[in-house]
């Protein structure tokens, strides 16, 4: 009899710990789902900021080519005012300034 009573009581010990590994290994899954969701999260924003940058960056690069093709412009502009302009026996010096020729 006591065989029996020292087994059952080992069998309720162990039913015990495995309820207690069971609720564990629940709460545990439960948290790994919750952790990925989190990360699918975090990786969909990543990847919207990231689009975002790159649409930005070409954006910025396009906005450069636009400012450089203006300044472009304006010196051609510029020089070709400035040649309209120049008096007779005149030529631009490399100082920047009008030089008379004789």
């Amino acid at each position: 009899m006591q065989d029996y009573e020292e087994l059952n009581a080992s069998l309720l010990e162990s039913r015990a710990a495995l309820t207690k590994a069971e609720s564990s290994h629940k709460e545990q899954e439960s948290l790994a789902r919750q952790l990925q969701e989190k990360c699918d999260i975090f990786k969909g924003e990543l990847r919207q900021a990231l689009s975002a940058r790159a649409e930005l960056e070409t954006r910025v690069a396009q906005s450069e080519k636009d400012l450089e093709a203006e300044r472009v412009a304006r010196s051609v502009l510029e020089s070709a005012q400035i040649a309209s302009n120049k008096p007779e026996g005149e030529c631009w010096g490399l100082a920047g300034g009008w030089l008379n020729v004789i």
